[in-house]
């Protein structure tokens, strides 16, 4: 009788699964499944995109969850490669939105539209395949209650979706942002989502006020609170200002299953970001828009 023919099952586990290292040992790995080409951004994982308030991170975001609902359909505006479904089918995007009230929200879908030349055909595939949840106004919503994550899971799990994103990561919560046993189960719940949905989450989040004094808004220790957000987190991103008024330094902070990356986006007239050459580049065209408060006067 054979040592397997002999072995005895293995009881119930109360955690945590066995892995076949056997046959992770002598079978090709499959490729590791990311959302862009060009960010290391992989499908079931959490990553965070942290930035000061109102240096653009919830606009790129959108805009980066449009790219992806239309990936293949429409021209690459953010360079970051969107991958299409290899089986023609569409991806769905969930927005959770927390932080703006729904005009403002508006504002950034018609100027994303607007920018993109979007048809009315594209448009309305935008609206089968993302859908924005808004939360602006209503209680906390806790993502470790038991209520909250059966519903998550049910919305982003029976749409097939590919991109999660919850704006922001306070609005979520009610733990010490500081306490980093606190914020590694707050990381944890959205992994779990994560894993269950094959979604990849993003999560935004502020930068610490010290950081961004200090000239490190770029770097993963910008994040504000406990490191246990970035370390936790399988992706980290940050959006930070330049010297140059209206342009944006956008940097892969963390990067577990990549290559990270430095990108240079521009503030247009009316508020979306638009790639452009690092400052003082050659060929780097200044932004129409000079600050924050033209861009929210542009979008009176």
């Amino acid at each position: 009788m054979s040592a397997e023919q002999t072995s005895v099952a293995e009881p119930a586990r109360k955690f945590g699964r066995v892995l076949p290292i056997k046959l992770f040992a002598t079978t090709p790995a499959p490729p590791i499944d990311f959302l862009f080409q060009r960010l290391a951004l992989v499908a079931g994982t959490t990553g965070v995109i942290h930035a000061p308030g109102g240096a653009g991170k919830s606009m790129l975001t959108l805009e980066m969850c449009v790219a992806l609902a239309l990936a293949g359909l429409i021209s690459d505006w953010l360079d970051f490669g969107p991958i299409a479904r290899g089986d023609g089918k569409a991806w769905r995007v969930m927005y959770y939105t927390a932080e703006d009230p729904d005009a403002v929200i508006h504002h950034r879908v018609r100027e994303i539209a607007d920018l993109w030349d979007l048809s009315d055909e594209l448009c309305e595939l935008l609206a089968q395949r993302l859908r924005i949840v808004s939360l602006y106004g209503s209680p906390r919503v806790k993502i470790d209650d038991e209520a909250t994550m059966r519903q998550v899971i049910d919305d982003v799990g029976t749409a097939g979706t590919r991109l999660t994103v919850f704006d922001t990561l306070t609005r979520f919560h009610g733990k010490d942002e500081i306490d980093n046993t606190e914020m590694a189960a707050v990381i944890g719940q959205f992994d779990r989502i994560a894993y269950k949905t094959r979604s990849a989450v993003v999560v935004l989040h502020h930068a610490g006020k010290s950081a961004v004094l200090n000239g490190l808004g770029s770097t993963q220790q910008a994040a504000r609170g406990a490191s246990a957000i970035l370390d936790n987190a399988r992706w980290g991103m940050s959006v930070s200002g330049t010297d140059v008024r209206g342009v944006v330094s956008v940097t892969e902070t963390k990067h577990s299953y990549g290559a990270g990356s430095e990108r240079y986006f521009a503030f247009t007239d009316r508020g979306v970001l638009s790639p452009c050459a690092p400052p003082g580049a050659k060929g780097h065209v200044r932004p129409c828009v000079a600050s924050v408060e033209d861009r929210w006067e542009a979008m009176r």
